[in-house]
Protein backbone atom coordinates (compact mmCIF):
# COMPACT_ATOMS: atom_id res chain seq x y z
CA UNK A 1 0.00 0.00 0.00
CA UNK A 2 1.29 3.40 -0.93
CA UNK A 3 1.87 5.72 1.96
CA UNK A 4 0.24 9.15 1.47
CA UNK A 5 2.74 11.90 0.97
CA UNK A 6 3.12 14.51 3.73
CA UNK A 7 2.99 18.24 3.05
CA UNK A 8 6.38 19.85 2.84
CA UNK A 9 5.71 22.07 5.86
CA UNK A 10 4.89 18.99 7.95
CA UNK A 11 8.05 17.23 6.79
CA UNK A 12 10.10 20.31 7.66
CA UNK A 13 8.46 20.48 11.07
CA UNK A 14 9.23 16.79 11.74
CA UNK A 15 12.93 17.06 10.88
CA UNK A 16 13.46 20.10 13.11
CA UNK A 17 14.98 19.53 16.55
CA UNK A 18 12.40 19.40 19.33
CA UNK A 19 13.58 22.65 20.94
CA UNK A 20 12.95 24.56 17.67
CA UNK A 21 9.49 23.15 16.95
CA UNK A 22 7.82 25.24 19.67
CA UNK A 23 9.48 28.41 18.39
CA UNK A 24 8.34 27.70 14.81
CA UNK A 25 4.77 26.97 15.95
CA UNK A 26 4.64 30.22 17.89
CA UNK A 27 5.97 32.21 14.92
CA UNK A 28 3.44 30.63 12.54
CA UNK A 29 0.62 31.37 14.99
CA UNK A 30 1.61 35.01 15.31
CA UNK A 31 1.85 35.37 11.53
CA UNK A 32 -1.62 33.91 11.11
CA UNK A 33 -3.03 36.22 13.76
CA UNK A 34 -1.47 39.27 12.15
CA UNK A 35 -2.74 38.24 8.73
CA UNK A 36 -6.23 37.81 10.11
CA UNK A 37 -6.14 41.18 11.84
CA UNK A 38 -4.97 42.84 8.64
CA UNK A 39 -7.70 41.12 6.67
CA UNK A 40 -10.33 42.52 9.05
CA UNK A 41 -8.78 45.99 9.29
CA UNK A 42 -10.82 48.50 7.36
CA UNK A 43 -13.81 46.22 6.96
CA UNK A 44 -16.96 48.20 7.57
CA UNK A 45 -20.16 46.82 8.89
CA UNK A 46 -23.57 47.23 7.38
CA UNK A 47 -25.00 50.72 7.94
CA UNK A 48 -24.12 51.64 11.50
CA UNK A 49 -26.67 54.39 11.21
CA UNK A 50 -28.48 55.69 8.19
CA UNK A 51 -28.71 59.44 8.51
CA UNK A 52 -31.59 61.48 7.34
CA UNK A 53 -31.41 62.85 3.83
CA UNK A 54 -28.76 61.66 1.42
CA UNK A 55 -26.11 60.37 3.82
CA UNK A 56 -25.37 56.75 4.75
CA UNK A 57 -22.80 56.02 7.45
CA UNK A 58 -20.92 52.72 7.71
CA UNK A 59 -18.26 52.12 10.32
CA UNK A 60 -15.56 49.70 11.35
CA UNK A 61 -16.08 47.89 14.62
CA UNK A 62 -15.06 50.05 17.56
CA UNK A 63 -15.99 53.40 15.97
CA UNK A 64 -19.63 53.51 16.99
CA UNK A 65 -19.40 56.87 18.80
CA UNK A 66 -17.82 58.56 15.79
CA UNK A 67 -20.41 57.00 13.49
CA UNK A 68 -23.26 58.26 15.65
CA UNK A 69 -21.79 61.78 15.70
CA UNK A 70 -21.41 61.79 11.91
CA UNK A 71 -24.92 60.43 11.43
CA UNK A 72 -26.25 63.34 13.53
CA UNK A 73 -24.27 66.15 11.89
CA UNK A 74 -23.55 65.14 8.29
CA UNK A 75 -27.08 65.67 6.88
CA UNK A 76 -27.22 69.29 8.09
CA UNK A 77 -23.67 69.88 6.84
CA UNK A 78 -24.52 68.51 3.41
CA UNK A 79 -27.71 70.60 3.29
CA UNK A 80 -25.70 73.77 4.09
CA UNK A 81 -23.17 72.94 1.38
CA UNK A 82 -25.89 72.38 -1.18
CA UNK A 83 -27.53 75.67 -0.19
CA UNK A 84 -24.33 77.48 -1.22
CA UNK A 85 -24.36 75.48 -4.47
CA UNK A 86 -28.07 75.86 -5.12
CA UNK A 87 -28.96 75.36 -8.77
CA UNK A 88 -25.65 73.66 -9.56
CA UNK A 89 -26.91 70.10 -9.40
CA UNK A 90 -27.57 67.57 -6.66
CA UNK A 91 -25.02 64.75 -6.63
CA UNK A 92 -27.35 62.36 -4.77
CA UNK A 93 -26.62 59.98 -1.91
CA UNK A 94 -23.22 59.99 -0.22
CA UNK A 95 -21.72 57.09 1.70
CA UNK A 96 -19.35 57.78 4.60
CA UNK A 97 -17.04 55.00 5.80
CA UNK A 98 -15.29 55.32 9.15
CA UNK A 99 -12.21 53.28 10.07
CA UNK A 100 -10.36 53.09 13.37
CA UNK A 101 -6.95 54.32 12.19
CA UNK A 102 -5.65 56.34 9.25
CA UNK A 103 -3.48 53.38 8.21
CA UNK A 104 -6.68 51.54 7.25
CA UNK A 105 -8.05 54.15 4.84
CA UNK A 106 -6.94 52.21 1.77
CA UNK A 107 -8.64 49.05 3.02
CA UNK A 108 -11.97 50.86 3.17
CA UNK A 109 -11.48 52.79 -0.08
CA UNK A 110 -13.46 51.56 -3.09
CA UNK A 111 -11.29 49.00 -4.89
CA UNK A 112 -8.65 49.51 -2.17
CA UNK A 113 -7.50 52.56 -4.04
CA UNK A 114 -4.30 54.33 -3.02
CA UNK A 115 -4.58 57.06 -0.37
CA UNK A 116 -1.81 59.60 0.44
CA UNK A 117 0.34 58.36 3.30
CA UNK A 118 -0.38 61.23 5.73
CA UNK A 119 -4.07 61.49 4.84
CA UNK A 120 -6.71 61.42 7.56
CA UNK A 121 -9.62 61.27 5.13
CA UNK A 122 -10.21 60.79 1.42
CA UNK A 123 -13.07 61.38 -1.00
CA UNK A 124 -13.91 59.36 -4.10
CA UNK A 125 -16.32 61.50 -6.15
CA UNK A 126 -17.10 58.92 -8.84
CA UNK A 127 -18.41 56.47 -6.22
CA UNK A 128 -19.82 59.20 -3.94
CA UNK A 129 -17.81 57.74 -1.02
CA UNK A 130 -15.91 59.49 1.77
CA UNK A 131 -13.52 57.46 3.93
CA UNK A 132 -12.39 58.99 7.22
CA UNK A 133 -10.24 57.81 10.14
CA UNK A 134 -11.27 58.09 13.77
CA UNK A 135 -7.63 58.31 14.91
CA UNK A 136 -4.10 58.72 13.60
CA UNK A 137 -1.08 57.35 15.40
CA UNK A 138 -3.17 56.77 18.51
CA UNK A 139 -4.46 60.34 18.62
CA UNK A 140 -8.23 60.83 18.20
CA UNK A 141 -9.38 62.96 15.26
CA UNK A 142 -12.31 65.34 14.88
CA UNK A 143 -14.29 63.04 12.58
CA UNK A 144 -17.25 65.37 12.03
CA UNK A 145 -15.00 68.17 10.78
CA UNK A 146 -13.03 65.85 8.54
CA UNK A 147 -16.28 64.59 7.01
CA UNK A 148 -17.54 68.15 6.49
CA UNK A 149 -14.26 69.12 4.82
CA UNK A 150 -14.38 66.20 2.38
CA UNK A 151 -18.10 66.63 1.64
CA UNK A 152 -17.58 70.32 0.83
CA UNK A 153 -14.64 69.72 -1.51
CA UNK A 154 -16.39 66.84 -3.25
CA UNK A 155 -19.58 68.87 -3.73
CA UNK A 156 -17.68 71.91 -5.03
CA UNK A 157 -15.78 69.71 -7.49
CA UNK A 158 -19.11 68.29 -8.71
CA UNK A 159 -20.48 71.80 -9.24
CA UNK A 160 -17.44 73.66 -10.60
CA UNK A 161 -15.17 70.91 -11.85
CA UNK A 162 -11.64 71.98 -12.76
CA UNK A 163 -12.70 75.64 -12.88
CA UNK A 164 -12.36 75.94 -9.09
CA UNK A 165 -8.85 77.17 -8.13
CA UNK A 166 -7.09 75.50 -5.24
CA UNK A 167 -7.61 78.40 -2.82
CA UNK A 168 -11.37 78.30 -3.47
CA UNK A 169 -11.58 74.51 -2.95
CA UNK A 170 -9.68 74.60 0.34
CA UNK A 171 -11.36 77.75 1.60
CA UNK A 172 -14.86 76.46 0.77
CA UNK A 173 -14.10 73.19 2.56
CA UNK A 174 -12.89 74.95 5.70
CA UNK A 175 -15.84 77.34 5.58
CA UNK A 176 -18.22 74.40 6.04
CA UNK A 177 -15.96 72.45 8.38
CA UNK A 178 -15.64 75.48 10.70
CA UNK A 179 -12.00 74.58 11.13
CA UNK A 180 -9.94 76.76 13.46
CA UNK A 181 -6.80 76.07 15.43
CA UNK A 182 -3.97 77.82 17.22
CA UNK A 183 -1.72 77.11 14.23
CA UNK A 184 -4.16 78.90 11.95
CA UNK A 185 -4.43 81.85 14.36
CA UNK A 186 -0.63 82.12 14.53
CA UNK A 187 -0.37 82.05 10.71
CA UNK A 188 -3.00 84.79 10.33
CA UNK A 189 -1.30 86.86 13.03
CA UNK A 190 2.02 86.61 11.14
CA UNK A 191 0.27 87.72 7.94
CA UNK A 192 -1.22 90.74 9.67
CA UNK A 193 1.94 91.82 11.50
CA UNK A 194 4.65 90.86 9.00
CA UNK A 195 2.75 90.78 5.72
CA UNK A 196 3.52 87.10 5.10
CA UNK A 197 0.78 86.56 2.51
CA UNK A 198 0.84 84.84 -0.87
CA UNK A 199 -0.76 85.86 -4.15
CA UNK A 200 -3.74 83.74 -5.12
CA UNK A 201 -1.82 81.97 -7.89
CA UNK A 202 1.04 81.05 -5.55
CA UNK A 203 -1.52 80.03 -2.96
CA UNK A 204 -3.14 77.50 -5.29
CA UNK A 205 0.30 76.13 -6.17
CA UNK A 206 1.13 75.65 -2.50
CA UNK A 207 -2.15 73.83 -1.94
CA UNK A 208 -1.40 71.36 -4.71
CA UNK A 209 1.82 70.23 -3.00
CA UNK A 210 2.02 66.91 -1.20
CA UNK A 211 2.75 68.59 2.14
CA UNK A 212 0.54 71.67 2.33
CA UNK A 213 1.86 74.37 4.71
CA UNK A 214 -0.56 75.51 7.38
CA UNK A 215 -0.28 79.15 6.32
CA UNK A 216 -1.64 78.28 2.86
CA UNK A 217 -4.67 76.59 4.41
CA UNK A 218 -5.13 79.48 6.83
CA UNK A 219 -4.99 82.16 4.13
CA UNK A 220 -7.38 80.26 1.84
CA UNK A 221 -9.88 79.77 4.66
CA UNK A 222 -9.78 83.39 5.76
CA UNK A 223 -10.02 84.83 2.23
CA UNK A 224 -13.00 82.66 1.27
CA UNK A 225 -14.68 83.41 4.62
CA UNK A 226 -14.29 87.12 3.81
CA UNK A 227 -15.91 86.61 0.39
CA UNK A 228 -18.76 84.68 2.01
CA UNK A 229 -19.61 87.49 4.42
CA UNK A 230 -18.97 90.44 2.06
CA UNK A 231 -21.96 92.21 0.63
CA UNK A 232 -22.37 93.52 -2.93
CA UNK A 233 -20.53 96.74 -1.99
CA UNK A 234 -17.30 97.38 -0.06
CA UNK A 235 -17.85 97.60 3.68
CA UNK A 236 -21.30 95.99 3.48
CA UNK A 237 -21.97 92.70 5.20
CA UNK A 238 -23.90 90.05 3.27
CA UNK A 239 -27.28 88.97 4.57
CA UNK A 240 -27.85 85.47 5.88
CA UNK A 241 -28.35 84.34 2.29
CA UNK A 242 -24.85 85.61 1.31
CA UNK A 243 -26.07 85.80 -2.26
CA UNK A 244 -22.99 87.66 -3.67
CA UNK A 245 -20.79 84.70 -2.75
CA UNK A 246 -23.29 82.16 -4.07
CA UNK A 247 -23.66 84.12 -7.28
CA UNK A 248 -19.86 84.14 -7.58
CA UNK A 249 -19.87 80.34 -7.43
CA UNK A 250 -22.64 80.16 -10.06
CA UNK A 251 -20.70 82.48 -12.37
CA UNK A 252 -17.60 80.28 -12.09
CA UNK A 253 -19.69 77.15 -12.66
CA UNK A 254 -21.16 78.80 -15.76
CA UNK A 255 -17.73 79.20 -17.32
CA UNK A 256 -16.60 82.67 -16.18
CA UNK A 257 -13.06 83.09 -14.91
CA UNK A 258 -12.79 83.98 -11.24
CA UNK A 259 -11.98 87.65 -11.88
CA UNK A 260 -15.02 88.17 -14.14
CA UNK A 261 -17.19 86.26 -11.67
CA UNK A 262 -15.95 88.53 -8.86
CA UNK A 263 -16.77 91.69 -10.84
CA UNK A 264 -20.26 90.40 -11.65
CA UNK A 265 -21.00 89.37 -8.05
CA UNK A 266 -19.11 91.80 -5.83
CA UNK A 267 -18.66 94.78 -8.13
CA UNK A 268 -14.88 94.57 -7.69
CA UNK A 269 -11.99 92.72 -9.26
CA UNK A 270 -10.44 89.75 -7.50
CA UNK A 271 -7.32 91.85 -6.84
CA UNK A 272 -9.40 94.57 -5.18
CA UNK A 273 -11.17 91.96 -3.07
CA UNK A 274 -7.80 90.58 -2.04
CA UNK A 275 -6.70 94.05 -0.89
CA UNK A 276 -9.98 94.50 1.01
CA UNK A 277 -9.45 91.15 2.71
CA UNK A 278 -5.93 92.07 3.80
CA UNK A 279 -7.12 95.38 5.26
CA UNK A 280 -9.84 93.46 7.13
CA UNK A 281 -7.24 90.96 8.35
CA UNK A 282 -5.06 93.73 9.72
CA UNK A 283 -8.06 95.30 11.43
CA UNK A 284 -8.81 92.01 13.16
CA UNK A 285 -5.27 90.86 14.01
CA UNK A 286 -3.22 94.06 14.16
CA UNK A 287 -5.13 97.25 14.90
CA UNK A 288 -7.80 95.74 17.13
CA UNK A 289 -5.25 93.90 19.34
CA UNK A 290 -3.06 97.03 19.34
CA UNK A 291 -5.96 99.19 20.49
CA UNK A 292 -6.84 96.62 23.11
CA UNK A 293 -3.21 96.60 24.21
CA UNK A 294 -3.04 100.40 24.44
CA UNK A 295 -6.39 100.42 26.20
CA UNK A 296 -5.02 97.86 28.60
CA UNK A 297 -2.00 100.08 29.29
CA UNK A 298 -4.26 103.03 30.08
CA UNK A 299 -6.41 100.86 32.32
CA UNK A 300 -3.30 99.58 34.09
CA UNK A 301 -2.02 103.14 34.53
CA UNK A 302 -5.38 104.21 35.95
CA UNK A 303 -5.27 101.27 38.33
CA UNK A 304 -1.78 102.28 39.47
CA UNK A 305 -2.97 105.85 40.06
CA UNK A 306 -5.88 104.57 42.14
CA UNK A 307 -3.58 102.34 44.15
CA UNK A 308 -1.13 105.22 44.67
CA UNK A 309 -3.96 107.49 45.86
CA UNK A 310 -5.22 104.85 48.28
CA UNK A 311 -1.71 104.25 49.59
CA UNK A 312 -1.07 107.99 50.03
CA UNK A 313 -4.36 108.38 51.85
CA UNK A 314 -3.51 105.51 54.18
CA UNK A 315 -0.07 107.01 54.85
CA UNK A 316 -1.67 110.35 55.75
CA UNK A 317 -4.10 108.63 58.10
CA UNK A 318 -1.23 106.74 59.72
CA UNK A 319 0.74 109.95 60.12
CA UNK A 320 -2.21 111.76 61.71
CA UNK A 321 -2.81 108.81 64.02
CA UNK A 322 0.87 108.84 65.06
CA UNK A 323 0.77 112.56 65.71
CA UNK A 324 -2.34 112.15 67.83
CA UNK A 325 -0.68 109.36 69.82
CA UNK A 326 2.48 111.41 70.29
CA UNK A 327 0.48 114.45 71.39
CA UNK A 328 -1.54 112.34 73.82
CA UNK A 329 1.66 110.85 75.23
CA UNK A 330 3.25 114.32 75.58
CA UNK A 331 0.15 115.68 77.30
CA UNK A 332 0.11 112.72 79.71
CA UNK A 333 3.82 113.21 80.46
CA UNK A 334 3.42 116.92 81.03
CA UNK A 335 0.48 116.32 83.30
CA UNK A 336 2.46 113.79 85.35
CA UNK A 337 5.36 116.24 85.66
CA UNK A 338 3.15 118.95 87.07
CA UNK A 339 1.73 116.59 89.65
CA UNK A 340 5.25 115.76 90.97
CA UNK A 341 6.30 119.40 91.66
CA UNK A 342 6.34 120.62 95.40
CA UNK A 343 3.48 122.83 96.39
CA UNK A 344 4.61 126.36 97.33
CA UNK A 345 3.35 127.75 100.67
CA UNK A 346 2.66 131.44 100.75
CA UNK A 347 3.07 133.11 104.03
CA UNK A 348 1.89 136.57 104.95
CA UNK A 349 4.11 138.82 106.87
Amino acid sequence: MTRPSQPRTELLFNVLPAHLRGTLALALGLAAALAGARAHAGEVEGPAGEAEGDVTVRSERGTGDAASAVARTAPATLASIREDLRGLGNPGRVEIRIVRDARDLEDAAPGRRTVPEAARAAAFPAERIVVVAASQGGEPLDVTRLVAHELAQMSLDDALGARAPGWLREGFAQLHASEFSLARARALLAMAWRGETMGLGALSAELSAADVPSRARAQSADFVAYLARRGPLPGAEASGERWPFRNFLREVAGGEDVDSAARASFGASLGALYDEWYDDLRDRYFFAPASLFSGGIWAFAALLLCLAFIRKRRQKRATLRRWEEEEAAWSASASAGREGLPTATVRNG
